[in-house]
């Protein structure tokens, strides 16, 4: 695996930028989760399900941190293996299977987008799309990161922009809808759940926290991980709920939004964007996996060859293709109902009860690496 020197914002910061890129993907983006899991809970009480959200994410971004950091598992793998042993296996095949999944979701998300904004041929999107994710990784771990945080920074400039032109032509919309402080009981059930279909995606930033140097560091970036995560959530849902609750219906949210704003150029310039999450959600999860390949030829020979990274990549975009033909719906029915309870099962039970013991066991750690020194594998 590659390892990429960091200063200290990209220490604190790169972790969130990646789970948040990671995380966004088609729902967030559309608005289709945000009416799902937090407008059905009241506006105010969508606001609390953020809260709890963001809560659980940087709880456990900040024990995954810690731990790669004090036993130096900085790919899924390792980490697993370290807390289960050869029930990493379990693990494996929940992220294997889950990978799959987001990458044939992604790429049909793609296809259809390319199909609504230009009415041409779906595949011509999938294929643009599944072409980047080839060429970013396959360029090497310092290009991904740069692609998530520049990425990142034009993520929360549309959505602040986005934002600001909706609160200042439907602000009194927003304000009396805060106003009914409507909080529904599901707000707390909504949030635990929500933020459980992400749980496996923090084993799979690991990469980006190789040079924490610190226990303090580690805490922080985990906090600012789940911060970072869920600030887009919070805009968007803002934004939506100028029309609530008439966007809890619609498949798209966000086209309602746009519809209301006739502004046909914040339409193409968010779609752009989102597009830009997809490749990032699917160019995660694929490089956890030439990594933890990577990782494991290091361990046996010390140097992992050159046609694993390109191979994986490729062999992983092609399966995600053929499945994106199933079509999104019919995807997220079958497969992603397992998820959260097999990532709670395989990784976050073991992290919080193995891990924890493990940790306090080893006892406090020095800073691993002075300030600027150039890091070794």
């Amino acid at each position: 695996m590659e390892l990429v020197r960091h200063n200290k914002f990209q220490r604190l910061f790169l972790p969130g930028f990646i789970f948040q890129s990671m995380v966004i993907g088609g729902g967030y983006g559309t608005g289709a989760e945000m009416a799902q899991y937090f407008g059905v809970s009241g506006v105010m009480g969508g606001l609390l399900t953020c809260i709890v959200v963001a809560i659980v994410w940087s709880v456990i971004s900040m024990v995954t941190y810690e731990f790669a950091r004090v036993f130096r598992t900085y790919d899924y793998h390792s980490l697993t293996d370290k807390l289960l042993g050869r029930g990493s296996i379990l693990y494996e095949i929940t992220y294997l299977a889950a990978s799959l999944m987001v990458l044939g979701v992604v790429i049909a998300t793609s296809g259809s987008m390319f199909n609504t904004m230009f009415h041409a041929n779906k595949w011509i999107g999938s294929f643009i799309l599944a072409a980047l994710i080839c060429l970013f990784i396959i360029s090497g771990t310092k290009v991904v990161e740069r692609v998530f945080a520049f990425w990142s920074y034009v993520l929360y400039a549309v959505y602040i922009v986005f934002f600001i032109i909706v609160f200042v032509k439907f602000g009194s919309n927003i304000s009396a809808n805060l106003g009914m402080m409507e909080v529904k009981h599901t707000w707390f059930s909504n949030g635990l759940i929500y933020s459980s279909y992400n749980l496996g995606i923090v084993a799979a930033v690991l990469y980006s926290t190789d040079d924490q140097q610190s226990r303090k560091e580690a805490y922080i970036s985990g906090a600012l991980t789940g911060v970072i995560a869920i600030l887009p959530a919070v805009f968007l849902f803002l934004a939506l709920s100028a029309f609530y609750p008439d966007f809890l219906t619609l498949d798209v949210p966000v086209n309602l939004l746009f519809e209301k704003l006739n502004m046909p150029w914040l339409y193409v310039l968010f779609e752009i964007v989102l597009f830009g999450t997809l490749i990032e959600t699917g160019m995660g999860f694929i490089k956890a996996i030439t990594d933890r390949v990577e990782v494991s030829y290091q361990k046996k020979s010390g140097e992992a060859p050159k046609w694993v990274r390109p191979t994986i990549t490729i062999g992983f975009v092609v399966i995600g293709l053929l499945i994106s033909k199933f079509g999104i719906t019919a995807i997220i029915l079958k497969g992603y109902g397992a998820m959260p309870y097999a990532y709670l099962i395989t990784l976050i039970i073991p992290l919080f009860t193995i891990g924890i013991y493990k940790l306090v066991k080893h006892g406090p750690t020095p800073d691993q690496l002075p300030e600027g020194e150039k890091i070794k594998e």
